[in-house]
């Protein structure tokens, strides 16, 4: 399957993703974030929120997507 850099896919990307791979696919959200310098406490927590609620939408698009590839299967 190709890499996946944290982007979130929409559902025609997730299923070329499914096709891509083997047995039904996997997918893993794994973004990077490059910090120049020193981050305050409040900045990371910022980010750390910010990260779990895309990681909550990357769940439930890739949920939705395997769904709709199965029913096309």
């Amino acid at each position: 399957m190709p890499s996946m850099s944290g982007a979130i896919l929409n559902v025609p990307q997730a299923q070329a993703a499914l096709r891509g791979g083997q047995g039904g696919g996997n997918a893993t959200f794994a973004p990077q974030i490059h910090i120049a310098g020193d981050a305050s406490e409040k900045t990371i927590q910022i980010m750390e929120a910010m990260l779990a609620r895309e990681n909550d939408k990357f769940v439930s698009r890739w949920r939705l997507a395997q769904k709709e590839v199965g029913q096309r299967t």
